[in-house]
């Protein structure tokens, strides 16, 4: 009787002992995932764990932080480009378990636009400018042969023509087109070159 009684005691003391090491290693962080807006802000991800657990990052427009026992806040910067970016965030606990969640920020939205709309030149041959204002790099291309538009700078666009011998005036679509496919059409409109008739 007095073996069984001390079998049945090591058995429980057994189980015991497994269904505490089994629980040792647990580390949950949720949501699994995150995004937010372009600008600067912070959030929350909620972590249970039954260790000790410390948090780390890769980027460096972000910062991780370890609030209390529970809760990691995450601070980020305003993101000042075009494109979405996104950070690794891992929480690692005693005994060698991690987990990995992730937080994605939305770049800003592309634009390009052109001004003037449109212009009206002479028939000599000259130049003229349109100012460009975007948020992305972009080129320039024309659809005329009497014309050349030209990306001076970063905001502008020379347009430099020949002279208008005919007796009609003659348009040319002007466009810029910028990274992540936005693109602005102006036209120019050239007047016949005046002449005198013998």
């Amino acid at each position: 009787m007095k073996t069984i009684v001390l079998s049945s005691f090591f058995v429980a003391i057994f189980c015991f002992s497994n269904s505490i090491a089994a629980q040792e290693y647990y580390l949950d962080v949720s949501p699994n995932s995150q995004h937010v807006s372009l600008s600067a802000g912070s959030t929350t991800f909620s972590v249970d764990a039954n260790v000790g657990w410390n948090v780390t990052d890769d980027a460096s427009w972000l910062t991780a932080t370890k609030t209390d026992g529970a809760t990691i806040t995450v601070s980020y910067e305003e993101n000042t480009s075009t494109s979405e970016r996104t950070a690794n965030i891992t929480a690692s606990g005693t005994g060698g378990v991690t987990e990995t969640v992730t937080l994605t920020q939305a770049g800003k939205i592309p634009f390009i636009d052109i001004s003037p709309s449109s212009q009206d030149v002479c028939g000599s041959a000259s130049s003229t400018t349109f100012i460009v204002d975007a948020n992305v790099g972009w080129s320039v291309t024309d659809d005329a042969d009497w014309l050349t538009a030209t990306k001076t700078d970063g905001s502008t666009i020379t347009a430099t023509f020949e002279a208008n011998n005919s007796t009609s005036e003659r348009t040319a679509h002007i466009t810029a087109t910028g990274t992540g496919g936005v693109s602005e059409t102006v036209t120019l409109t050239q007047i016949p070159f005046p002449f005198i008739a013998i």
